[in-house]
């Protein structure tokens, strides 16, 4: 698979749920009572179907009516978000351009979860797989929504997509790669620092108990390295485990992450995005990509409800 396949494919045939067939196996629940804001699993299923017309119709426009005006779009297969609705409108064009390496393809989509947060907003994520023209599986992956109510039913407020990595992928940047060089984080908030520290810090000393401790118990961590969501606390410290485990190549190394964008939701949930950047235990490059986070204020802290994370995929030697 080639890079240009993921940089294409990602943005427009996943990301947005548009795909040619759907299957559902949604665990549906409510965080606290919003009648007049909730987002219901029959106007998610809505939206699936009003994508799908919108894609096999080809119409960028259309589909980036199912964002909000000011949304984000967090791909595995982009340096940066694409920010606000020009941009993810943009982008489908590409998809649908000439020359797109995804013409007659089509996919898998299921939502594994959706859940309302109250007050006008749900979270839902789940997997997909791509299929071309002849048939043939081109790709896999998890995908994680907050979305947003609004008078024409829900729309998305940040969406992540990420392919599950295979041994083929290589994510080691090339020589002297500086894609992001001088960003910093946007943010000056004590929590999201904090916990932004606390995941260095901890990652730094292959903890994986206080890794997992910075997540809610009922949080979802959904990242490339793994095929399948990890649902709860129990499983993300075993995940944690694992990545520092002798034989993994994350065993002894360090991550950097930046914040470059993040706002509230309301008193009890917010949402950031941004890159972080990995070192192998001798300082070597390791790594970077994006992540997209939503949380929950418990107090003067925060905790991830939900993690999307990925590496960018390089051409190989």
């Amino acid at each position: 698979m080639t890079h240009f396949c993921r940089a294409i494919g990602l943005a427009c045939l996943v990301l947005s749920l548009s795909a040619c067939s759907f299957t559902t196996n949604i665990k549906f629940g409510s965080s606290k009572s919003s009648p007049a804001g909730e987002i219901t699993l029959n106007a998610v299923e809505k939206q699936i179907d009003r994508i799908r017309g919108k894609w096999n119709g080809h119409d960028a426009e259309g589909l980036g009516e199912e964002y909000t005006a000011d949304g984000l779009s967090i791909l595995g297969s982009q340096d940066l978000a694409l920010v606000g609705r020009e941009a993810i409108v943009e982008n489908f064009g590409a998809v649908f351009g000439e020359g797109s390496p995804f013409k007659g393809a089509t996919a898998n989509i299921t939502t594994e979860y959706v859940k309302d947060l109250g007050n006008g907003y749900a979270v839902s994520d789940g997997t997909f797989e791509v299929f071309g023209a002849d048939g043939a599986s081109m790709m896999v992956g998890k995908w994680g929504d907050v979305m947003k109510a609004t008078a024409d039913g829900p729309r998305m407020l940040q969406e992540a997509v990420f392919a599950t990595l295979t041994e083929a992928d290589n994510i080691t940047p090339p020589a002297g790669d500086d894609a992001h060089a001088g960003l910093k984080s946007v943010t000056n908030d004590p929590a999201m620092m904090e916990i932004v520290k606390s995941f260095e810090d901890s990652w730094a000393d292959g903890n994986s108990e206080a890794l997992a401790n910075l997540f809610t118990d009922d949080a979802v961590r959904l990242v490339d390295s793994a095929p399948d969501a990890l649902r709860g606390r129990d499983a993300i410290r075993e995940s944690f485990a694992a990545g520092f485990a002798d034989d993994s190549p994350f065993k002894g190394s360090r991550l950097t992450g930046i914040v470059l964008g993040m706002r509230d939701l309301d008193d009890d949930y917010l949402i950031a995005h941004g890159i972080w950047r990995g070192v192998d235990a001798t300082g070597a490059p390791l790594g970077r990509g994006q992540w997209a986070n939503l949380y929950r204020r418990e107090g003067d802290k925060i905790r991830i409800v939900m993690e999307n994370a990925g590496a960018m995929v390089f051409p190989g030697e």
